[in-house]
């Protein structure tokens, strides 16, 4: 089952997927775009500062991500356009 399918039932609501800024934002990134939803990069280091805990795993962080996103506190990164990651990638951006 692919994101797509997870995200169908919820695809007619006003929805707005947050992803935090890892090795491999760029897929997610890739497919919201491809069915025209929103997506929201979170800043990985600044959203760490922001809750914190010691506690880290796909569920905990998801509900974090959400709750920080539904508040509007979420850090935001740049989403790279596709056509730009191999020039930033050469140039050294993060």
């Amino acid at each position: 089952m692919d994101l797509i399918d997870l995200l169908a039932p919820y695809l007619h609501e006003d929805i707005v997927i947050g992803v935090e800024y890892m090795h491999c934002w760029y897929w997610v990134s890739d497919l919201c775009q491809q069915f025209n939803l929103p997506i929201v990069l979170g800043h990985a280091l600044y959203m760490r500062a922001i809750h914190g805990g010691k506690a880290k795993n796909d569920k905990i962080d998801s509900l974090k991500i959400a709750k920080l996103l539904k508040s509007g506190m979420l850090p935001m990164a740049y989403t790279y356009p596709q056509a730009m990651r191999a020039t930033c990638c050469v140039a050294g951006c993060t």
